[in-house]
């Protein structure tokens, strides 16, 4: 369990991670977010990620993420290197709000955000039995790995022939977005000039 929440738990302490997991006081603005959050929503805000992204084309964005207490918070999942968290998350540079799951770690003392924004529905690191529109399956996912600011892309095998066969490349819609792969993520790629970083 993250030191944040143990503070917040304990303390009722509200923290913001900025700069890759230096923790702050929370700001006027974001202590109003919070309140209205709460209050709209019936959820607990345990921690604010605030956090620039740079996305494949340069661009940057400015983001806050709001994590909320919930079933994760108490029996954190796993995920890559990090944990899944419901939040909502606020893109400042975009003028954009939305609630989904990210994925988070402990840095610095604090927290910082490393991938994400998935919803409940949607194909994530775990899923087995996907189907996807134009393909017989069914697909697991085998590898995970994030374009733009953090948008998650999966790499999925049939679940019969596994390696065998050729794998494909979905959104966490389970939109097709390559197909034909046999080389992982270099053949995303290669087919769409991005460098994975």
């Amino acid at each position: 369990m993250p030191q944040s929440l143990k503070e917040y738990q304990e303390e009722d302490v509200l923290y913001c991670s900025e700069n890759g997991g230096f923790l702050y006081w929370l700001t006027d603005e974001q202590k109003l977010i919070v309140r209205d959050i709460e209050a709209q929503h019936s959820k607990k805000v345990w921690h604010v990620i605030r956090e620039k992204y740079r996305m494949s084309g340069g661009d940057e964005l400015e983001m806050e993420t709001y994590l909320f207490i919930s079933h994760f918070t108490e029996d954190p999942k796993p995920w890559n290197d990090g944990f899944l968290v419901y939040a909502f998350v606020r893109n400042i540079t975009w003028g954009e709000e939305e609630y989904g799951d990210v994925v988070v770690c402990g840095s610095i003392g604090g927290l910082r955000r490393i991938w994400g924004y998935i919803t409940m529905d949607e194909i994530h690191s775990g899923s087995h039995g996907s189907k996807v529109a134009g393909h017989i399956g069914p697909w697991y996912v085998t590898d995970v790995n994030t374009v733009d600011f953090g948008k998650p892309i999966f790499l999925l095998e049939h679940e019969e022939y596994g390696d065998e066969a050729a794998g494909i490349i979905v959104d966490s819609q389970g939109e097709l977005l390559l197909d034909d792969v046999w080389n992982g993520f270099d053949d995303y790629a290669e087919a769409f000039g991005y460098d994975f970083y």
